[in-house]
C-alpha cells in the first residue's frame, strides 16, 4: 500500500513540474530536466532595446509577466528590453489615453522582460497577471493603482 502511494505522490509531482514549466513565463530552472513551451516563443538569449514610438497616454495597463519602470519626466518614452525574438512580439499601443502593454504569445524567457516609461502626467496603473511595476515622480492631485493576479 505504501508503495502504491508513493509511485502516485512521484505521478503527481511529475505532473506538477510539466504544469509549471508549462505555464512558467520566466525562469523556472528544472536543471535541464523538463523543457516543454507547448506552442509557446522561447527567447533566444540575445537581449536588445528596442525604443516604441508611443505618446499622449496618462494610464498605463500591464499584463503577463512584464516588468515596467515607470518615472515621471516631462516627454514620453517607451523603451523594451528583452530577447531579440521576442520584442517584436510585445505589443504597446494608446488607446483612449491608456498604455496598453500586452503580449498575446505563452513566451519563455531566461531573462525578464522590462518596459522602461516616462511620460509627464500618469494617474493610474492596471497590473494584472505576473507583471510587476514601479512608479516614481509621479506628483499629480490623484493617482490609483490596480493591482490583479500576483502582480505587484
Amino acid at each position: 500500500m505504501k508503495k502504491i502511494g508513493f509511485l502516485i505522490f512521484l505521478g503527481v509531482l511529475a505532473v506538477g513540474f510539466v504544469a509549471a514549466s508549462a505555464s512558467s513565463f520566466g525562469k523556472l530552472d528544472t536543471g535541464g530536466l523538463f523543457k516543454f513551451n507547448f506552442g509557446g516563443v522561447r527567447g533566444s538569449g540575445n537581449v536588445i532595446t528596442q525604443k516604441r514610438d508611443v505618446s499622449g497616454f496618462h494610464a498605463i495597463e500591464v499584463g503577463n509577466t512584464i516588468q515596467v519602470d515607470v518615472v515621471a519626466q516631462k516627454d514620453f518614452s517607451v523603451t523594451i528590453e528583452t530577447d531579440d525574438n521576442i520584442a517584436p512580439l510585445i505589443e504597446t499601443e494608446v488607446e483612449n489615453g491608456v498604455l496598453e502593454i500586452s503580449c498575446e504569445k505563452h513566451i519563455s524567457s531566461s531573462s525578464a522582460i522590462r518596459v522602461h516609461i516616462t511620460a509627464p502626467d500618469i494617474d493610474k496603473v492596471d497590473a494584472s497577471g505576473v507583471a510587476k511595476v514601479s512608479v516614481a515622480g509621479v506628483k499629480g492631485p490623484s493617482f490609483s493603482a490596480d493591482v490583479s493576479g500576483v502582480s505587484q
